[in-house]
C-alpha cells in the first residue's frame, strides 16, 4: 500500500461559503467560463481550482501513480485565518464535514486533517474535538504562524493539551513568511520561504520548550522539515554553548523522534540524507498535489534512494498509517 501524506483537497461548499461571505475581508469568487471558479485573494487569484475542487483529479493522480490513498488537508491559501471567528468557525465546520463525507463516500482512498480556526482558540478547541470524536478526522493543521503569532506562543498551548488528550498531530503548513519583502522575485518565497518559515516555526516550538511542556504531541512536519535536517548540527551546538538555548531537555535533534517528515524534497539523494538524519521510520511518503511544485516523481524518489524494500515500504506506507492511526488494509 502507498500513502501519499501531503496533498491538498477545497470542498466546494468551502469555495462558496467564501464566495458568499468572503468579500468585506478581501476574498472574492468570480465564476469561470468553463464553470470553474477564479478565487481572488486580495486581487491575487489563487492557482487554477479544477484540481484542487474534484475528487476525480486525486483518484486518477492516485491511480496513474499507483498510490492508494491521499492524506487531505487544507494549504496556507486560502484557509481561513483572514476572517473573522464567527465566519472562521462556519467554514473550518464546512471543510471538516466535508472532509468527513469525503472519507466515508471512498473507503480506503483518503484520510482527512482537520482545520480549526485560530483566530480564536477556544472555539478552535472545540472545533478540534468535535472533528476528531464525531467526525473521526485524523489530525488538525496549522500554519506555521497565525497572523505573526508563532506557535510557541502560549495562546495555543489548550489546543496542544487536547491534541495530547486525543493522542492526534498536528500538521503545519507554512505561510506568511519571514523576509517576504526580498523573497518576491523569483517565485523565492515557495522556493526558499516556505522550507525556511517551517524550520522556523519549529526550532520556536523546540527551544522554548514548548515539546518539553507537552511530551505527547506529535507533528507533521512538510517539505522534508524544511531545513531542519540539514541545520540538525548548528542546532544542536547552540544547545550546547549558548545560555539562552540550554532551556529545554535534550539536544534539539533528538525532539525530531516527536515528528513525521515528509519526502517532498525533489532529490533521491537529498531524501536519503533525510532519512539517514530523521531515521528511517520518521520520514512519509508525500507530494504536495495539486499544486504546480507537487513532486510528480514522489514514489520513484523514494525507490531511487538506495534504501532497502522494507525502509521503502516504511516511508511509503506504514509510518504515515501508524502515525494518523489508520487502519491496516
Amino acid at each position: 500500500m502507498r500513502i501519499d501524506s501531503h496533498t491538498h483537497f477545497f470542498p466546494k461548499a468551502f469555495l462558496e461559503e467564501i464566495g458568499r461571505r468572503g468579500q468585506p475581508f478581501g476574498m472574492e469568487l468570480t465564476p469561470g467560463p468553463d464553470g470553474v471558479p477564479t478565487l481572488l485573494m486580495h486581487g491575487v487569484p489563487h492557482p487554477d481550482l479544477r484540481p484542487f475542487l474534484d475528487v476525480e483529479h486525486h483518484l486518477r493522480r492516485m491511480n496513474a501513480s499507483q498510490i492508494d490513498m491521499h492524506v487531505v488537508w487544507q494549504s496556507s491559501r486560502p484557509n481561513v485565518f483572514w476572517a473573522d471567528a464567527d465566519l472562521g468557525l462556519a467554514l473550518c465546520q464546512i471543510i471538516n464535514d466535508e472532509y468527513a463525507d469525503l472519507v466515508a463516500r471512498h473507503p480506503g482512498r483518503f484520510a482527512a486533517i482537520a482545520s480549526v480556526p485560530l483566530q480564536d482558540i477556544g472555539r478552535s478547541v472545540a472545533e478540534a474535538e468535535r472533528a476528531v470524536t464525531k467526525k473521526q478526522l485524523s489530525g488538525v493543521m496549522a500554519n506555521t504562524n497565525i497572523r505573526g503569532r508563532y506557535l510557541d506562543d502560549a495562546y495555543f498551548w489548550p489546543l496542544y493539551e487536547l491534541l495530547q488528550d486525543l493522542d492526534v498531530p498536528l500538521f503545519l503548513h507554512p505561510a506568511n513568511v519571514f523576509g517576504a519583502d526580498k523573497l518576491r522575485d523569483f517565485h523565492l518565497s515557495f522556493l526558499l520561504g516556505l522550507p525556511a518559515e517551517t524550520t522556523l516555526s519549529v526550532a520556536r516550538m523546540i527551544f522554548s520548550g514548548v515539546l518539553d511542556r507537552f511530551p505527547k504531541l506529535r507533528l507533521f512536519v512538510p517539505h522534508g522539515g524544511g531545513l531542519l535536517p540539514f541545520l540538525a548540527g548548528r542546532l544542536d551546538h547552540g544547545f550546547e554553548v549558548r545560555p539562552e538555548c540550554k532551556k529545554i531537555e535534550r539536544p534539539p535533534v533528538e525532539y525530531l523522534d516527536r515528528m513525521l517528515l515528509d519526502s517532498v524534497v525533489y532529490s533521491s539523494d537529498i531524501l536519503s540524507f533525510v532519512v539517514q538524519k530523521a531515521g528511517v521510520n520518521r520520514v512519509a511518503l508525500g507530494s504536495d498535489y495539486p499544486y504546480d511544485m507537487a513532486d510528480e516523481r514522489a514514489v520513484s524518489r523514494v525507490t531511487q534512494a538506495g534504501m532497502s524494500a522494507s525502509s521503502g515500504e516504511l516511508i511509503m506506507s506504514e509510518n504515515i498509517r501508524s502515525f494518523l492511526k489508520l487502519p491496516a488494509r
